[in-house]
């Protein structure tokens, strides 16, 4: 049986069967997001078994992603292995932030490393944009520091589900978020300048376009498809950058990491780029079965005819 989005109904809109499907995989997932947190973790191992047979283009790209970051040779069984792993960070990701709607009571938060950065950063009062990737979870970051009575707006591509996006938007709004969707609306990009211009705190991605044009740059022995923005933001207004990311512990819980701040200041856009690389590389380096990247972000092409590549010829998402 397949789930039809609403809002394709009611604007004629006709998509490939998977999408449908992807629809109806998120809505037994939320269903499954209002069991106690040990129960959804054990199905979320369960889950990623079947999606690992029954995916097999989302497993391969990533495969391709994790041969590409793995250090050391890496074997069949060591792939299969990581790539359960991915799928497994991911669904516990997706279950912890679907909670979040209905208040889980739970403290996800075990630990709280360089604090000392954000303070720094702050005080500054340029705005701060708050670096992260697809890394652990990058919703649970935001969430932290808005306990920490700093109110983040977070920059996304818009959701394809409709329904989807709209749950998203409801549960940042309920964690004191707010959220700049990069889409169709030219305003949105002079409303996140805005909004660093006036010192406050924008969460931006490192790893997915989301406007701005994207980079080929060196990652990892290859080439990788890199956003420009927040390289450009910082240096179009000064503001500082602070990297940030929620890792999965092994108890299940959340480290939250604060990298030392990026001042801008005497900085071409090309050097702020190269340490955003440099600092994108480590963590995937470090931690590759918490990339949850599931797009090809690659550039394959030749270096010599990797230029920017507009935004809007890249594959949405959040």
């Amino acid at each position: 049986m397949t789930v039809r989005d609403p809002d394709d109904r009611r604007h004629g809109v006709r998509r490939p069967w998977h999408h449908y499907l992807r629809s109806a995989l998120f809505g037994v997932v939320f269903v499954t997001s209002f069991l106690p947190r040990t129960l959804r973790r054990r199905l979320s191992r369960i889950t990623a078994r079947f999606v690992y047979v029954l995916a097999p283009r989302l497993r391969r790209r990533l495969e391709k992603n994790l041969e590409r970051v793995l250090p050391g040779g890496v074997t069949p069984a060591r792939l299969r292995g990581s790539v359960l792993a991915v799928l497994v960070n991911y669904g516990d990701y997706l279950l912890d932030f679907l909670a979040l709607l209905r208040g889980d009571p739970v403290e996800l938060r075990r630990s709280t490393r360089g604090e000392e950065g954000l303070v720094r950063a702050a005080a500054a009062g340029r705005g701060v944009l708050l670096a992260t990737a697809h890394i652990g979870s990058w919703e649970m970051a935001a969430l932290f520091l808005a306990k920490r009575g700093r109110r983040v707006t977070l920059v996304s591509i818009p959701e394809e589900i409709g329904w989807l996006g709209r749950l998203r938007s409801r549960i940042r709004s309920e964690q004191e978020h707010d959220e700049i969707l990069l889409g169709d609306d030219p305003m949105a990009a002079i409303e996140v300048m805005t909004r660093l211009r006036a010192g406050e705190f924008v969460g931006v991605q490192l790893d997915r376009v989301a406007g701005g044009g994207s980079a080929s740059v060196p990652f990892c022995g290859h080439r990788l498809r890199m956003p420009r923005g927040p390289a450009r933001l910082a240096h179009a207004t000064g503001a500082w950058i602070l990297p940030v990311f929620a890792l999965t512990a092994e108890n299940a819980r959340y480290d939250l990491i604060i990298e030392e701040p990026i001042d801008p200041s005497g900085l071409t856009e090309e050097a702020i780029q190269a340490r955003l690389t440099n600092l994108l590389e480590r963590y995937v380096r470090q931690h590759p079965d918490q990339w949850l990247m599931m797009q090809d972000p690659w550039d394959d092409r030749a270096p010599e005819i990797a230029r920017d590549v507009p935004a809007a010829a890249t594959e949405t998402g959040s």
